[in-house]
């Protein structure tokens, strides 16, 4: 799907306070999503032009696909904790949004922007301490999120108390080779997921990710995730899994998820396998996100015909759960 995978998280407006006027911070309603995911999406578009960015809006198809996901998105979040998202709003007119997914420990600010029409007068600046408000209330203790060049923005965060990690990596392919047979290993046994399973990959999930999303596994799994758990041969005990969705625009392989480095790889083998059965698997195109942490997957990813297609900076207070033997679902599901 073509989108600048940056644009999501960017903490990019100016503190300069030019205009003396003061909007309100509020939570967003329910009413409010389709405007913020609006100014999201001006926003994201000014940036593109200003670094020249890939611009991935270079059709309205693609412009329409964006900003649904940015809907979406928002409202997933607003239904989970009705003060996750926020917005400024000039006396009617939403000018900025800010949001955030909250998964203990973790809270990852997953939008951060400002309408260009509405920057330098310290919107973003009051979004930002609103969502520390959020964020501290919540007791998280690891905040990350992405970003774009924009080194005005980059400051913001080292004051927010961030720093920059490994990137991460989007990794796609137009027509992936997938294995056409099961991936084979002597000490490890595997079967298809089942909705009893979900307490048991849940767990494998916080272990390795570094937080709870039992929550959202169980969605993706009511939608129609499919995937597979592994077990140890001899004890019995579960020691990764892996799910791959057919979504309406590509497919997504993850979570991929192993307890040791040395199982990752068996693992990613056996996603790529699940991928290759789902109906029509080479109908759209496919999607793996992973943490620049993550050596051991890029080797497999690039043999079976995808590559990256950018590099996305990433910023974090500390890090976070074991990402060299994890895959994401997707940038937007951190």
């Amino acid at each position: 799907m073509p989108r600048a995978h940056y644009r999501r998280y960017d903490l990019s407006m100016s503190s300069t306070i030019r205009d003396p006027s003061t909007p309100n911070i509020e939570p967003a309603s329910q009413d409010d999503i389709v405007a913020a995911a609006y100014v999201y999406q001006a926003a994201a578009e000014a940036l593109s032009e200003q670094f020249r960015a890939r611009n991935p809006w270079t059709n309205s198809a693609a412009r329409a696909e964006d900003l649904q996901l940015a809907i979406r998105t928002l409202a997933t979040l607003r239904a989970s904790d009705d003060r996750s998202v926020i917005v400024a709003r000039d006396q009617h007119e939403i000018i900025g949004l800010t949001a955030v997914q909250i998964q203990h420990p973790h809270a990852h600010i997953a939008f951060y922007f400002v309408h260009p029409t509405a920057q330098n007068r310290g919107v973003g600046r009051q979004l930002l301490d609103r969502i520390r408000d959020v964020i501290d209330q919540s007791g998280a203790t690891v905040t990350t999120l992405a970003s774009s060049r924009d080194p005005k923005a980059w400051q913001r965060y080292l004051r927010f108390g961030l720093y920059p990690g490994p990137p991460l990596l989007p990794f796609r392919a137009v027509n992936p080779s997938f294995p056409g047979t099961i991936p084979e290993n002597r000490d490890l046994a595997n079967r298809p997921i089942t909705s009893n399973d979900l307490d048991t990959i849940a767990e494998l999930d916080r272990e390795v990710r570094g937080a709870d999303r039992r929550e959202r596994i169980g969605q993706w799994l009511a939608e129609g995730s499919v995937g597979s758990i592994v077990n140890e041969r001899v004890s019995g005990a579960a020691i990764g899994y892996a799910l791959v969705t057919m979504g309406p625009h590509h497919g997504q392989i993850g979570p991929v998820v192993s307890t040791s480095l040395e199982h990752f790889s068996y693992l990613l083998d056996l996603a790529l396998y699940v991928a290759g059965t789902v109906p029509n698997p080479h109908k759209r195109p496919w999607r793996v996100d992973l943490s620049a942490r993550n050596h051991l997957a890029i080797g497999t990813l690039l043999d079976a015909g995808f590559s990256a297609e950018n590099l996305v900076n990433w910023f974090e207070s500390d890090p976070i759960g074991k990402w060299d033997r994890y895959i994401f679902r997707d940038e937007d599901e951190l």
